[in-house]
């Protein structure tokens, strides 16, 4: 019963791991919904934690408050990154926009009510250790978990599993004709031939 609930805390550790740097926007609001993609960085992340509890040391709790802290910073820009493609269909430009953001502030200080301005601030200082308290709750599972050999060798086999299809998603969905296009393009000179019939001219045999 004890080895059935250790697996299903660390099953929903990893769940936990992946929903936070997988989730997508949903449009035109600024809320998200789960998706069932994978996470490469999840993925990256046990086994660098296998690794060190197999050969070096398992990593000590200032370790995990440290990747912790780190992972709140890669789900605050997955937010940054998914919501600002949805609603303005671009990515952010740090050397474009963040010279407005001065206005902007200023503008709501003037517009918006002081205890809503208040309660910004306020979320703003809390969200991070919102984010941050289940993560480090994962992180410290997932590390827990490490020092027991045979959920080692199911880790790296679930988290090998999960590198080698998504680099064989990303190969089967990039495509030889792409990546030959893009090495033409790189190399100076070379300007990669129009498949038949993209430029919309006759062909030289019509044309005599």
């Amino acid at each position: 019963m004890k080895a059935a609930l250790q697996w299903a805390m660390l099953a929903g550790a990893l769940a936990l791991l992946n929903a936070s740097l997988t989730f997508d926007n949903v449009w035109p609001t600024l809320s998200v919904h789960l998706s069932a993609a994978l996470s490469i960085e999840v993925a990256l992340c046990v086994l660098a934690i296998i690794v060190a509890a197999r050969w070096f040391r398992t990593p000590s709790p200032a370790a995990v408050q440290i990747l912790a802290a780190i992972w709140v910073f890669l789900v605050i820009g997955r937010y940054e990154d998914v919501t600002a493609r949805s609603l303005y269909g671009r990515d952010i430009n740090l050397y474009w926009d963040l010279r407005n953001l001065p206005s902007v502030g200023a503008m709501l200080s003037f517009v918006a009510k002081p205890w809503l301005v208040a309660a910004t601030i306020a979320g703003v200082a809390l969200v991070p250790l919102i984010i941050y308290l289940p993560l480090r709750w994962a992180l410290g599972c997932v590390t827990n978990a490490s020092k027991d050999p045979r959920v080692r060798k199911a880790l790296t086999a679930v988290a090998g599993g999960v590198l080698v299809g998504l680099f064989w998603v990303s190969v089967c969905s990039t495509g030889t004709g792409y990546v030959s296009r893009r090495i033409a393009r790189s190399v100076p000179g070379e300007t990669p031939a129009p498949a038949a019939g993209a430029s919309g001219g006759s062909s030289p045999g019509a044309s005599a």
